[in-house]
């Protein structure tokens, strides 16, 4: 195709009168590829329009630059590559004559560098497109570049070629042609086999109507329209973008008005409603939507198979939602008047068993409730201060006490009174509302509770004189009693109000998070609610103390602290008590005058607590003020004699030392070290030296100091010091600096280290771990000290040859192969390569070449499990430059596949969808096996990767040329 388009081009600059080209490639040469296939008289002239007359040359910032002229799109190959070189695609007959020698050179005088640009991007993309290489959104970007700025009368000459490659290409390009909008390059009668192939969502957008028009017209499912979609989202979608022309045609078309997608708004009538579109609601609900969905069997069935999690998005949450819900969510007064009109339930709430099993979203969350997934429609409307919205629902004979699942959520009339909505909250009372309904399981209130916590004097005293009960028990978890709240949110005059009304001062807290009225007192920090609380009866015990005490702490109250202390001192502590301890909730607030308080008062200056922030079993006052940084709290612990090691933890908490070095902290460090000493009582944690150099690589500060201080130690001992430094230094190599790695290696190297030990999971050499990170200065340094390059591959590790060209570290590769690395060394069993096999595998010709010069065995046997010869990965990849190379020097394309998930050559290309590799494989072809066996095995495999065009023509090899498909 290339050589078609370059005549071509010379027949437009020599103002020549185009001719149909009758170019072929020869197939007397075994390298030689396919037929370039003859185009038609009125191919030529339109090819000769669009490329001379009509291309519309677009600025971009986005151009692939060719010579001085920047017009075409970039092109990549994954995300870490570079520009691809597009020369390796072309046929080796053109690489090997150089018709293509780079992608910044031509080598036709006189024709504008327009043209060029063009011509090689043409070339290139349908090539890179038809041989599966480019992802779907650089597809899809490079689509809409040339839809944008190349005429349509190309795409007419490109699509009336019979080219396999032209056939891969138009499917390829046809899902991203839809995306854009553009009717007439969709209309090919080529591609009516294709058309339920389809696109993104919000491919029926009001400009692309003409498309769904045509995919409609070709007889494409209106309710599958979208690839791997779920049955219904077209019309869903249409609905949820108000787009009522595309919600006509995909029912004309057969779609069901109700059919409902879980994952995706729900049914469209759903959908139209949370877009508060309301001539799209009207209609739907005219053609008989289902207006008491997701209510009934036909829903519940696919809402169990979906699923759900604690937390889901808006547009899944609103398919669990009738639409009267959602149009009472949404605040639409019309909405709602018009859903009441076709007879919508105002009560009915179906969510799920699925959804009510894990209804952790039913927590109440005033003061807005924003954050609550689920309500009834009465709840939405008092959420949203509705009054008028309130009213209707009411005189539809709404049940006033709606829930979406009974207990575990507020009242509307509760939510009301939490919201501070008197006008709501009086109507409600007046239609019935129940004053006394149970708070809800978390964080619930009564509307007794609610109004206290609010200090709402004049409602608490309407819901007294409807009988509320004052000492309605705490909700079960965060619950308060209507005192516990009143003074926990700082209302005393309310609080005077309750007890001279009866409530109970010790009334039992809530039994999860709950509070006494001394601990609700404490959490205000009003010493004196306190101090009157207990003058009238509040009991202060032990539980009760110590909760008050962490509150006094948390508010760094020390009257309140000491006076605390002084009457919870009589009590003892529960030994069980998982809490923070008191003082190590001071240390941790950096509060002193605490810390001195409490250890004045006896506190144990090492009791300690599970902390699940840190993942501490064992944080204690100076684990806190070493997490801290805080000098001054760690001297007055250290002077109150606190201990330095605890065996009840893991590194790094077990050790104040360790702890120090892992928070990088070397004025920490200095401050401890003088603690520790080789032969005391006090001894260095054995993992202290590897923690400075898990934690301390911004300096290597720490790291010598420490290493000094150690290096005291008897040889046993210090040996285990530097072998542990050393395992952490190859464990951490790929995220430390490299100046402190260097630096590190080298102290550990002069201190004794084992250069040629395996550390790791892996059991890998710090050589092949260097050489897998690309660290170049360090696997110099460690091949110029002597590490072992020949190191056989291990079971999950190659070699470090075969590492480094794996990774891909071309400089590591050369250094090595400089110093004697085996180029044929055996590789990892499963999924294993030997160098010359990576080098294909990862497209690295010239590596490849180099290799082969050093004796690399060309046709290895792959590895056991998942493995390649060197031709197989070329194959597999698309690496034609390569596979030209190793055929010329003799490679098998009939070798055997891998005993466990192997692929021959010939299958491995037809897999991943390489036409061009194939047409290079089959002319090369030396097996003793029936070519149309091995066709027919290689389209089963293009078959299962819905390579369909490859498969068709594999079958039909070699009988027939690509003309006739």
């Amino acid at each position: 195709m290339q050589r078609e388009i370059k005549a071509l081009m010379l027949q437009i600059m020599k103002n020549q009168n185009p001719q149909p080209l009758s170019i072929f490639n020869l197939l007397d040469k075994p390298s030689s590829q396919l037929n370039i296939l003859n185009s038609s008289q009125y191919g030529t002239e339109i090819l000769q329009m669009a490329l001379g007359d009509t291309v519309r040359w677009a600025k971009t910032d986005e151009g692939l630059a060719f010579g001085s002229i920047d017009v075409t799109p970039r092109i990549t190959l994954g995300k870490y590559s570079d520009l691809v070189s597009l020369a390796s695609y072309f046929p080796p007959e053109d690489t090997n004559n150089n018709v293509v020698s780079s992608l910044s050179t031509f080598d036709m005088p006189g024709i504008p560098p327009q043209l060029v640009a063009l011509q090689h991007f043409l070339q290139h993309f349908i090539v890179l497109t038809s041989n599966h290489t480019l992802s779907q959104t650089m597809l899809f970007n490079v689509v809409d570049w040339m839809l944008k700025n190349i005429d349509a009368s190309l795409f007419s000459y490109l699509f009336s070629l019979k080219s396999i490659a032209v056939k891969i290409f138009m499917r390829k390009i046809f899902p991203a042609v839809v995306n854009s909008g553009n009717t007439k390059k969709a209309l090919y009668p080529e591609l009516s086999n294709l058309l339920i192939i389809s696109t993104k969502d919000g491919y029926h957008g009001r400009r692309r109507l003409e498309v769904l028009q045509t995919l409609l017209s070709f007889g494409a499912d209106p309710e599958y329209l979208v690839k791997d979609g779920p049955r219904g989202i077209p019309l869903v979608d249409a609905a949820k973008t108000g787009n009522l022309d595309a919600v006509k045609m995909l029912i004309t078309a057969g779609s069901g008005i109700n059919v409902y997608v879980p994952s995706y708004f729900g049914t469209a009538l759903q959908a139209a409603v949370h877009s508060e579109n309301l001539e799209l609601v009207e209609c739907l609900l005219g053609w008989g939507a289902d207006v008491n969905v997701p209510h009934g069997p036909q829903y519940y069935v696919q809402i169990e198979k979906f699923g759900y999690s604690q937390y889901i998005s808006e547009f899944k949450a609103c398919a669990f939602k009738t639409p009267i819900q959602i149009a009472c969510e949404r605040n639409n007064i019309p909405l709602v008047e018009m859903l009441l009109a076709h007879g919508a339930p105002v009560d009915l709430c179906p969510l799920p068993q699925t959804i009510i099993d894990r209804s952790e979203w039913c927590v109440n969350d005033p003061p807005k409730y924003k954050e609550t997934q689920f309500q009834t429609a009465l709840q939405y409307s008092v959420t949203n201060r509705n009054i008028f919205l309130v009213r209707m629902l009411l005189s539809k004979r709404v049940n006033p006490d709606s829930t979406v699942i009974p207990n575990r959520g507020d009242t509307p009339l509760q939510m009301s009174v939490r919201l501070d909505y008197p006008e709501i909250t009086e109507i409600l009372i007046e239609s019935g509302a129940d004053v006394n309904a149970a708070p809800g399981r978390i964080n619930g209130r009564t509307a007794m509770q609610a109004a206290a916590g609010s200090g709402n004097i004049q409602v608490a005293q309407i819901l007294l004189s409807r009988n509320a009960n004052i000492n309605a028990p705490a909700g079960y978890s965060r619950g308060l009693t209507a005192l516990q709240a009143a003074i926990r949110h700082g209302h005393p005059l309310m609080a005077g109000l309750l007890l001279m009304s009866g409530a109970d001062i010790n009334a039992p807290p809530a039994p999860i998070d709950g509070l006494t009225v001394i601990e609700a007192a404490a959490e205000s920090g009003d010493l004196n609610m306190i101090k009157d609380l207990m003058r009238q009866g509040a009991i202060l015990d032990s539980a009760t103390a110590e909760s008050a005490i962490l509150d006094a702490i948390s508010h760094q109250n020390l009257p309140m602290l000491k006076f605390l202390v002084e009457h919870a001192t009589a009590n003892k502590s529960d030994p069980e008590d998982e809490s923070i301890p008191p003082i190590v909730a001071a240390v941790k607030l950096k509060w002193v005058d605490g810390v001195r308080h409490l250890l004045k008062m006896g506190a144990d200056i090492n009791a300690s607590f599970y902390d699940e922030w840190e993942a501490c079993e064992n944080m204690n006052a100076l684990n806190a003020a070493i997490m801290n940084g805080d000098t001054e709290m760690m001297e007055l612990l250290l002077s109150n004699d606190a201990n330095l090691q605890w065996s009840s933890s893991e590194n790094p908490y077990n050790d104040a030392l360790c702890h120090a070095v892992y928070r990088n902290s070397s004025q920490l460090v200095f401050l401890l070290l003088d603690k520790y000493s080789p032969s005391g009582s006090i001894s260095f944690d054995p993992n202290v030296l590897a923690y400075a150099v898990d934690y301390t690589h911004n300096t290597t500060t720490i790291f010598e100091t420490i290493l000094n201080a150690i290096s005291k130690l008897p040889k046993g001992l210090y040996g285990a010091h530097i072998w542990n430094a050393w395992d952490k230094l190859a464990d951490k190599l790929d995220y430390i600096s490299k100046y402190f790695a260097i630096k590190a290696a080298k102290l550990l190297v002069k201190a004794g280290a084992e250069i040629n030990s395996k550390v790791g999971p892996a059991d890998e050499t710090l050589l092949q771990i260097a050489v897998g990170c690309g660290f170049f200065d360090m696997v110099e340094f460690l091949v110029r000290v002597g590490a072992y390059i020949q190191i056989p591959a291990s079971r999950d590790v190659g070699t470090p040859l075969q590492e480094a060209i794996q990774a891909p570290r071309h400089q590591c590769a050369y250094l090595l192969l400089e110093h004697g690395a085996d180029v044929n060394a055996l590789p990892v069993e499963i999924g294993g390569v030997t160098a010359l096999q990576a080098a294909a595998r990862h497209g690295h010709k010239d590596l490849a070449v180099e290799l082969l010069e050093r004796g690399s065995d060309i046709n290895a046997p792959p590895a056991k499990n998942c493995g390649v010869t060197a031709l197989q990965a070329a194959a597999i990849k698309g690496h034609i430059n390569i596979a030209i190379e190793l055929l010329q020097r003799g490679a098998y394309v009939a070798a055997e596949a891998a005993p466990l998930n192997g692929r021959t050559a010939i299958d491995g290309a037809a897999e991943h969808g390489r036409e061009n590799m194939l047409q290079l494989l089959l002319n090369h072809y030396d097996g003793d096996e029936d070519l149309k066996v091995v066709c027919e095995r290689a389209a089963v495999w293009a078959d299962r990767e819905w390579h369909v065009e490859i498969a068709r023509w594999l079958r039909e090899y070699p009988g027939g040329s690509t003309e006739s498909l």
